[in-house]
């Protein structure tokens, strides 16, 4: 659930997106609802728009700019199925249960497109983003912390170091990440992609470092 200006957006299961006027709690009542094609287990809001984790059905992106009557603005599937979700910047972070975390670049809610699959040791059950970390709470696997896209961190040791020039390199050549760790993190300049522009912001962040 999320609360926004006395608006409550409930994922309410195989019901969907509930929106309710919460202004005066004793005397709550709904105002608009969007049945999704899933089982709604989450709900984020960002702006205009609400990120549901649609379990089955991955990401679901309602657009509720008229809170009376959302409307849908754009879906994904992801692999595994969507029981959390959290969102930074044009980034959608899905706990997508055996299938770990899914990475959904959203900067065009329309044709929300997944960039990343990171690995969990079991279940991802919730996730959250502090900062520029990553927090995922793995059922009995316990939390697991990445660092968040764009930190140059490409082995997920909490820190930047010539360490990270080996990862950097795969991801640029291979498109390949280092074991439990997300390839977007060589993204440094959020543009959904590792490639060459991001090396020089990689080498500056090192050196700077």
């Amino acid at each position: 659930m999320d609360v926004i200006g006395g608006i409550a957006y409930v994922a309410d299961w195989h019901m969907g997106l509930q929106v309710a006027n919460v202004v005066n709690p004793a005397g709550a009542f709904i105002i608009g609802s969007y049945d999704t094609p899933g089982a709604a287990g989450a709900v984020v809001v960002s702006g205009s728009l609400a990120y549901v984790a649609d379990a089955w059905n991955g990401l679901q992106i309602i657009d509720v700019s008229n809170a009376a009557s959302p409307v849908l603005a754009g879906s994904v599937d992801t692999p595994g199925s969507a029981t959390a979700v959290a969102v930074s910047g044009n980034r959608c972070y899905l706990a997508d249960s055996d299938e770990g975390v899914a990475v959904v670049d959203v900067s065009d809610s329309a044709v929300p497109v997944v960039v990343d699959q990171a690995w969990t040791p079991h279940s991802a059950q919730s996730v959250m983003i502090s900062g520029n970390r990553i927090f995922v709470g793995a059922s009995w696997g316990g939390m697991v912390i990445y660092g968040a896209c764009g930190s140059g961190d490409m082995d997920c040791d909490e820190q930047l170091t010539l360490l990270d020039v080996d990862g950097m390199v795969q991801a640029l050549l291979y498109g390949t990440s280092f074991p439990g760790c997300q390839l977007h993190n060589g993204d440094l300049n959020g543009d959904t992609a590792v490639n060459g522009l991001d090396l020089q912001l990689f080498t500056d962040v090192l050196l700077g470092s």
